[in-house]
């Protein structure tokens, strides 16, 4: 966040029938992305942003300053 940089979206394109799954996917992502390079994680201190739409595209909002 400090330097503005972001790396760009990760997506498997996969439809999930519902709003927990699409979560629950995303955290499973990321849990292996820690896995990957722990010591990156550490040092630069990733914050990670859940986006989770319906197929319609009627549902745009992320899970940004949602309570876990």
């Amino acid at each position: 966040m400090i330097t503005g940089q972001c790396f760009p979206p990760l997506s498997d394109r996969e439809v999930l029938d519902s709003w927990s799954k699409c979560i629950e996917k995303g955290i499973e992502k990321t849990k292996l992305l820690i896995k990957t390079d722990r010591d990156a994680f550490d040092k630069h201190k990733y914050i990670i942003r859940l986006y989770c739409k319906d197929e319609d595209n009627s549902n745009k909002s992320s899970t940004q300053g949602q309570p876990v």
